[in-house]
């Protein structure tokens, strides 16, 4: 599951539109986890991964909590490659 900040994102929502319609969904996704300083730490490659789940953001005006929305995937594999170089 991958959350995020509330922000605009227009490939996401059309792939999981795409799903809904039944249209071919199963893609090749990357993820990489970056460093405070965004040195890409490590790598996640997921092969004929698709969308299961949405959440989205709860929006509130009671609080000062940022809204996060949340996407499940699932996916045939997955290969981690990680960056073996230290953060300086």
């Amino acid at each position: 599951t991958l959350k995020w900040g509330l922000m605009e994102r227009p490939f996401l929502y059309d792939w999981m539109d795409a799903v809904e319609i039944g249209e071919s969904f199963r893609q090749p996704v990357v993820i990489t986890q970056l460093t405070r300083k965004y040195i890409p730490r490590r790598m996640y490659m997921l092969e004929r991964c698709w969308p299961v789940g949405w959440q989205g953001a709860q929006l509130t005006c009671e609080d000062n909590k940022i809204p996060v929305e949340s996407l499940t995937l699932r996916f045939d594999s997955m290969t981690t490659v990680v960056n073996p170089i230290p953060e300086f």
